[in-house]
Parts: structure tokens; C-alpha cells; sequence
């Protein structure tokens, strides 16, 4: 994940995939503790999604990413 991480800073479509592919994996695997951790498993769901959301949205704009 640190690798992916320095991916995405490097607007690499293969980082942010990759990240986008992580964070649906952690997202579902939460929703498995919903029944023992509901409060908890519902944010851990919700920050996966907005970091999909996010690398998706703004991820794909690469040229935008290489200025900074």
C-alpha cells in the first residue's frame, strides 16, 4: 500500500487502481463485522468509499496531478 501510495503521488493510472481495488476489498471485508462493531464498521465502510470516490474522481485527472 505504501508503494501504491507513491504511485498515486506519481499519478500513475496503475497506482490509483490499485488503490481503488484496495479500498473495495477493505470496504467489503467491514461490512462482515457490521453485527459486532456497527458504528465502527460503518465508518470504516464510508472512508473506503469516499477514498474510491476520490481516487476515481480526481485520480483520473492526471495532468492535473503531474503539475504539482
Amino acid at each position: 500500500m505504501i508503494l501504491c501510495a507513491f504511485a498515486v503521488m506519481s499519478a500513475s493510472q496503475i497506482g490509483i487502481w490499485v488503490g481503488v481495488v484496495a479500498a473495495a476489498v477493505c470496504s467489503i471485508s467491514a461490512v462482515w463485522w457490521v453485527p459486532y462493531y456497527p458504528i465502527w464498521s460503518l465508518t470504516y465502510v464510508g472512508l473506503g468509499v469516499l477514498v474510491i470516490y476520490t481516487l476515481i474522481a480526481h485520480g483520473l485527472d492526471s495532468e492535473k496531478m503531474a503539475a504539482l
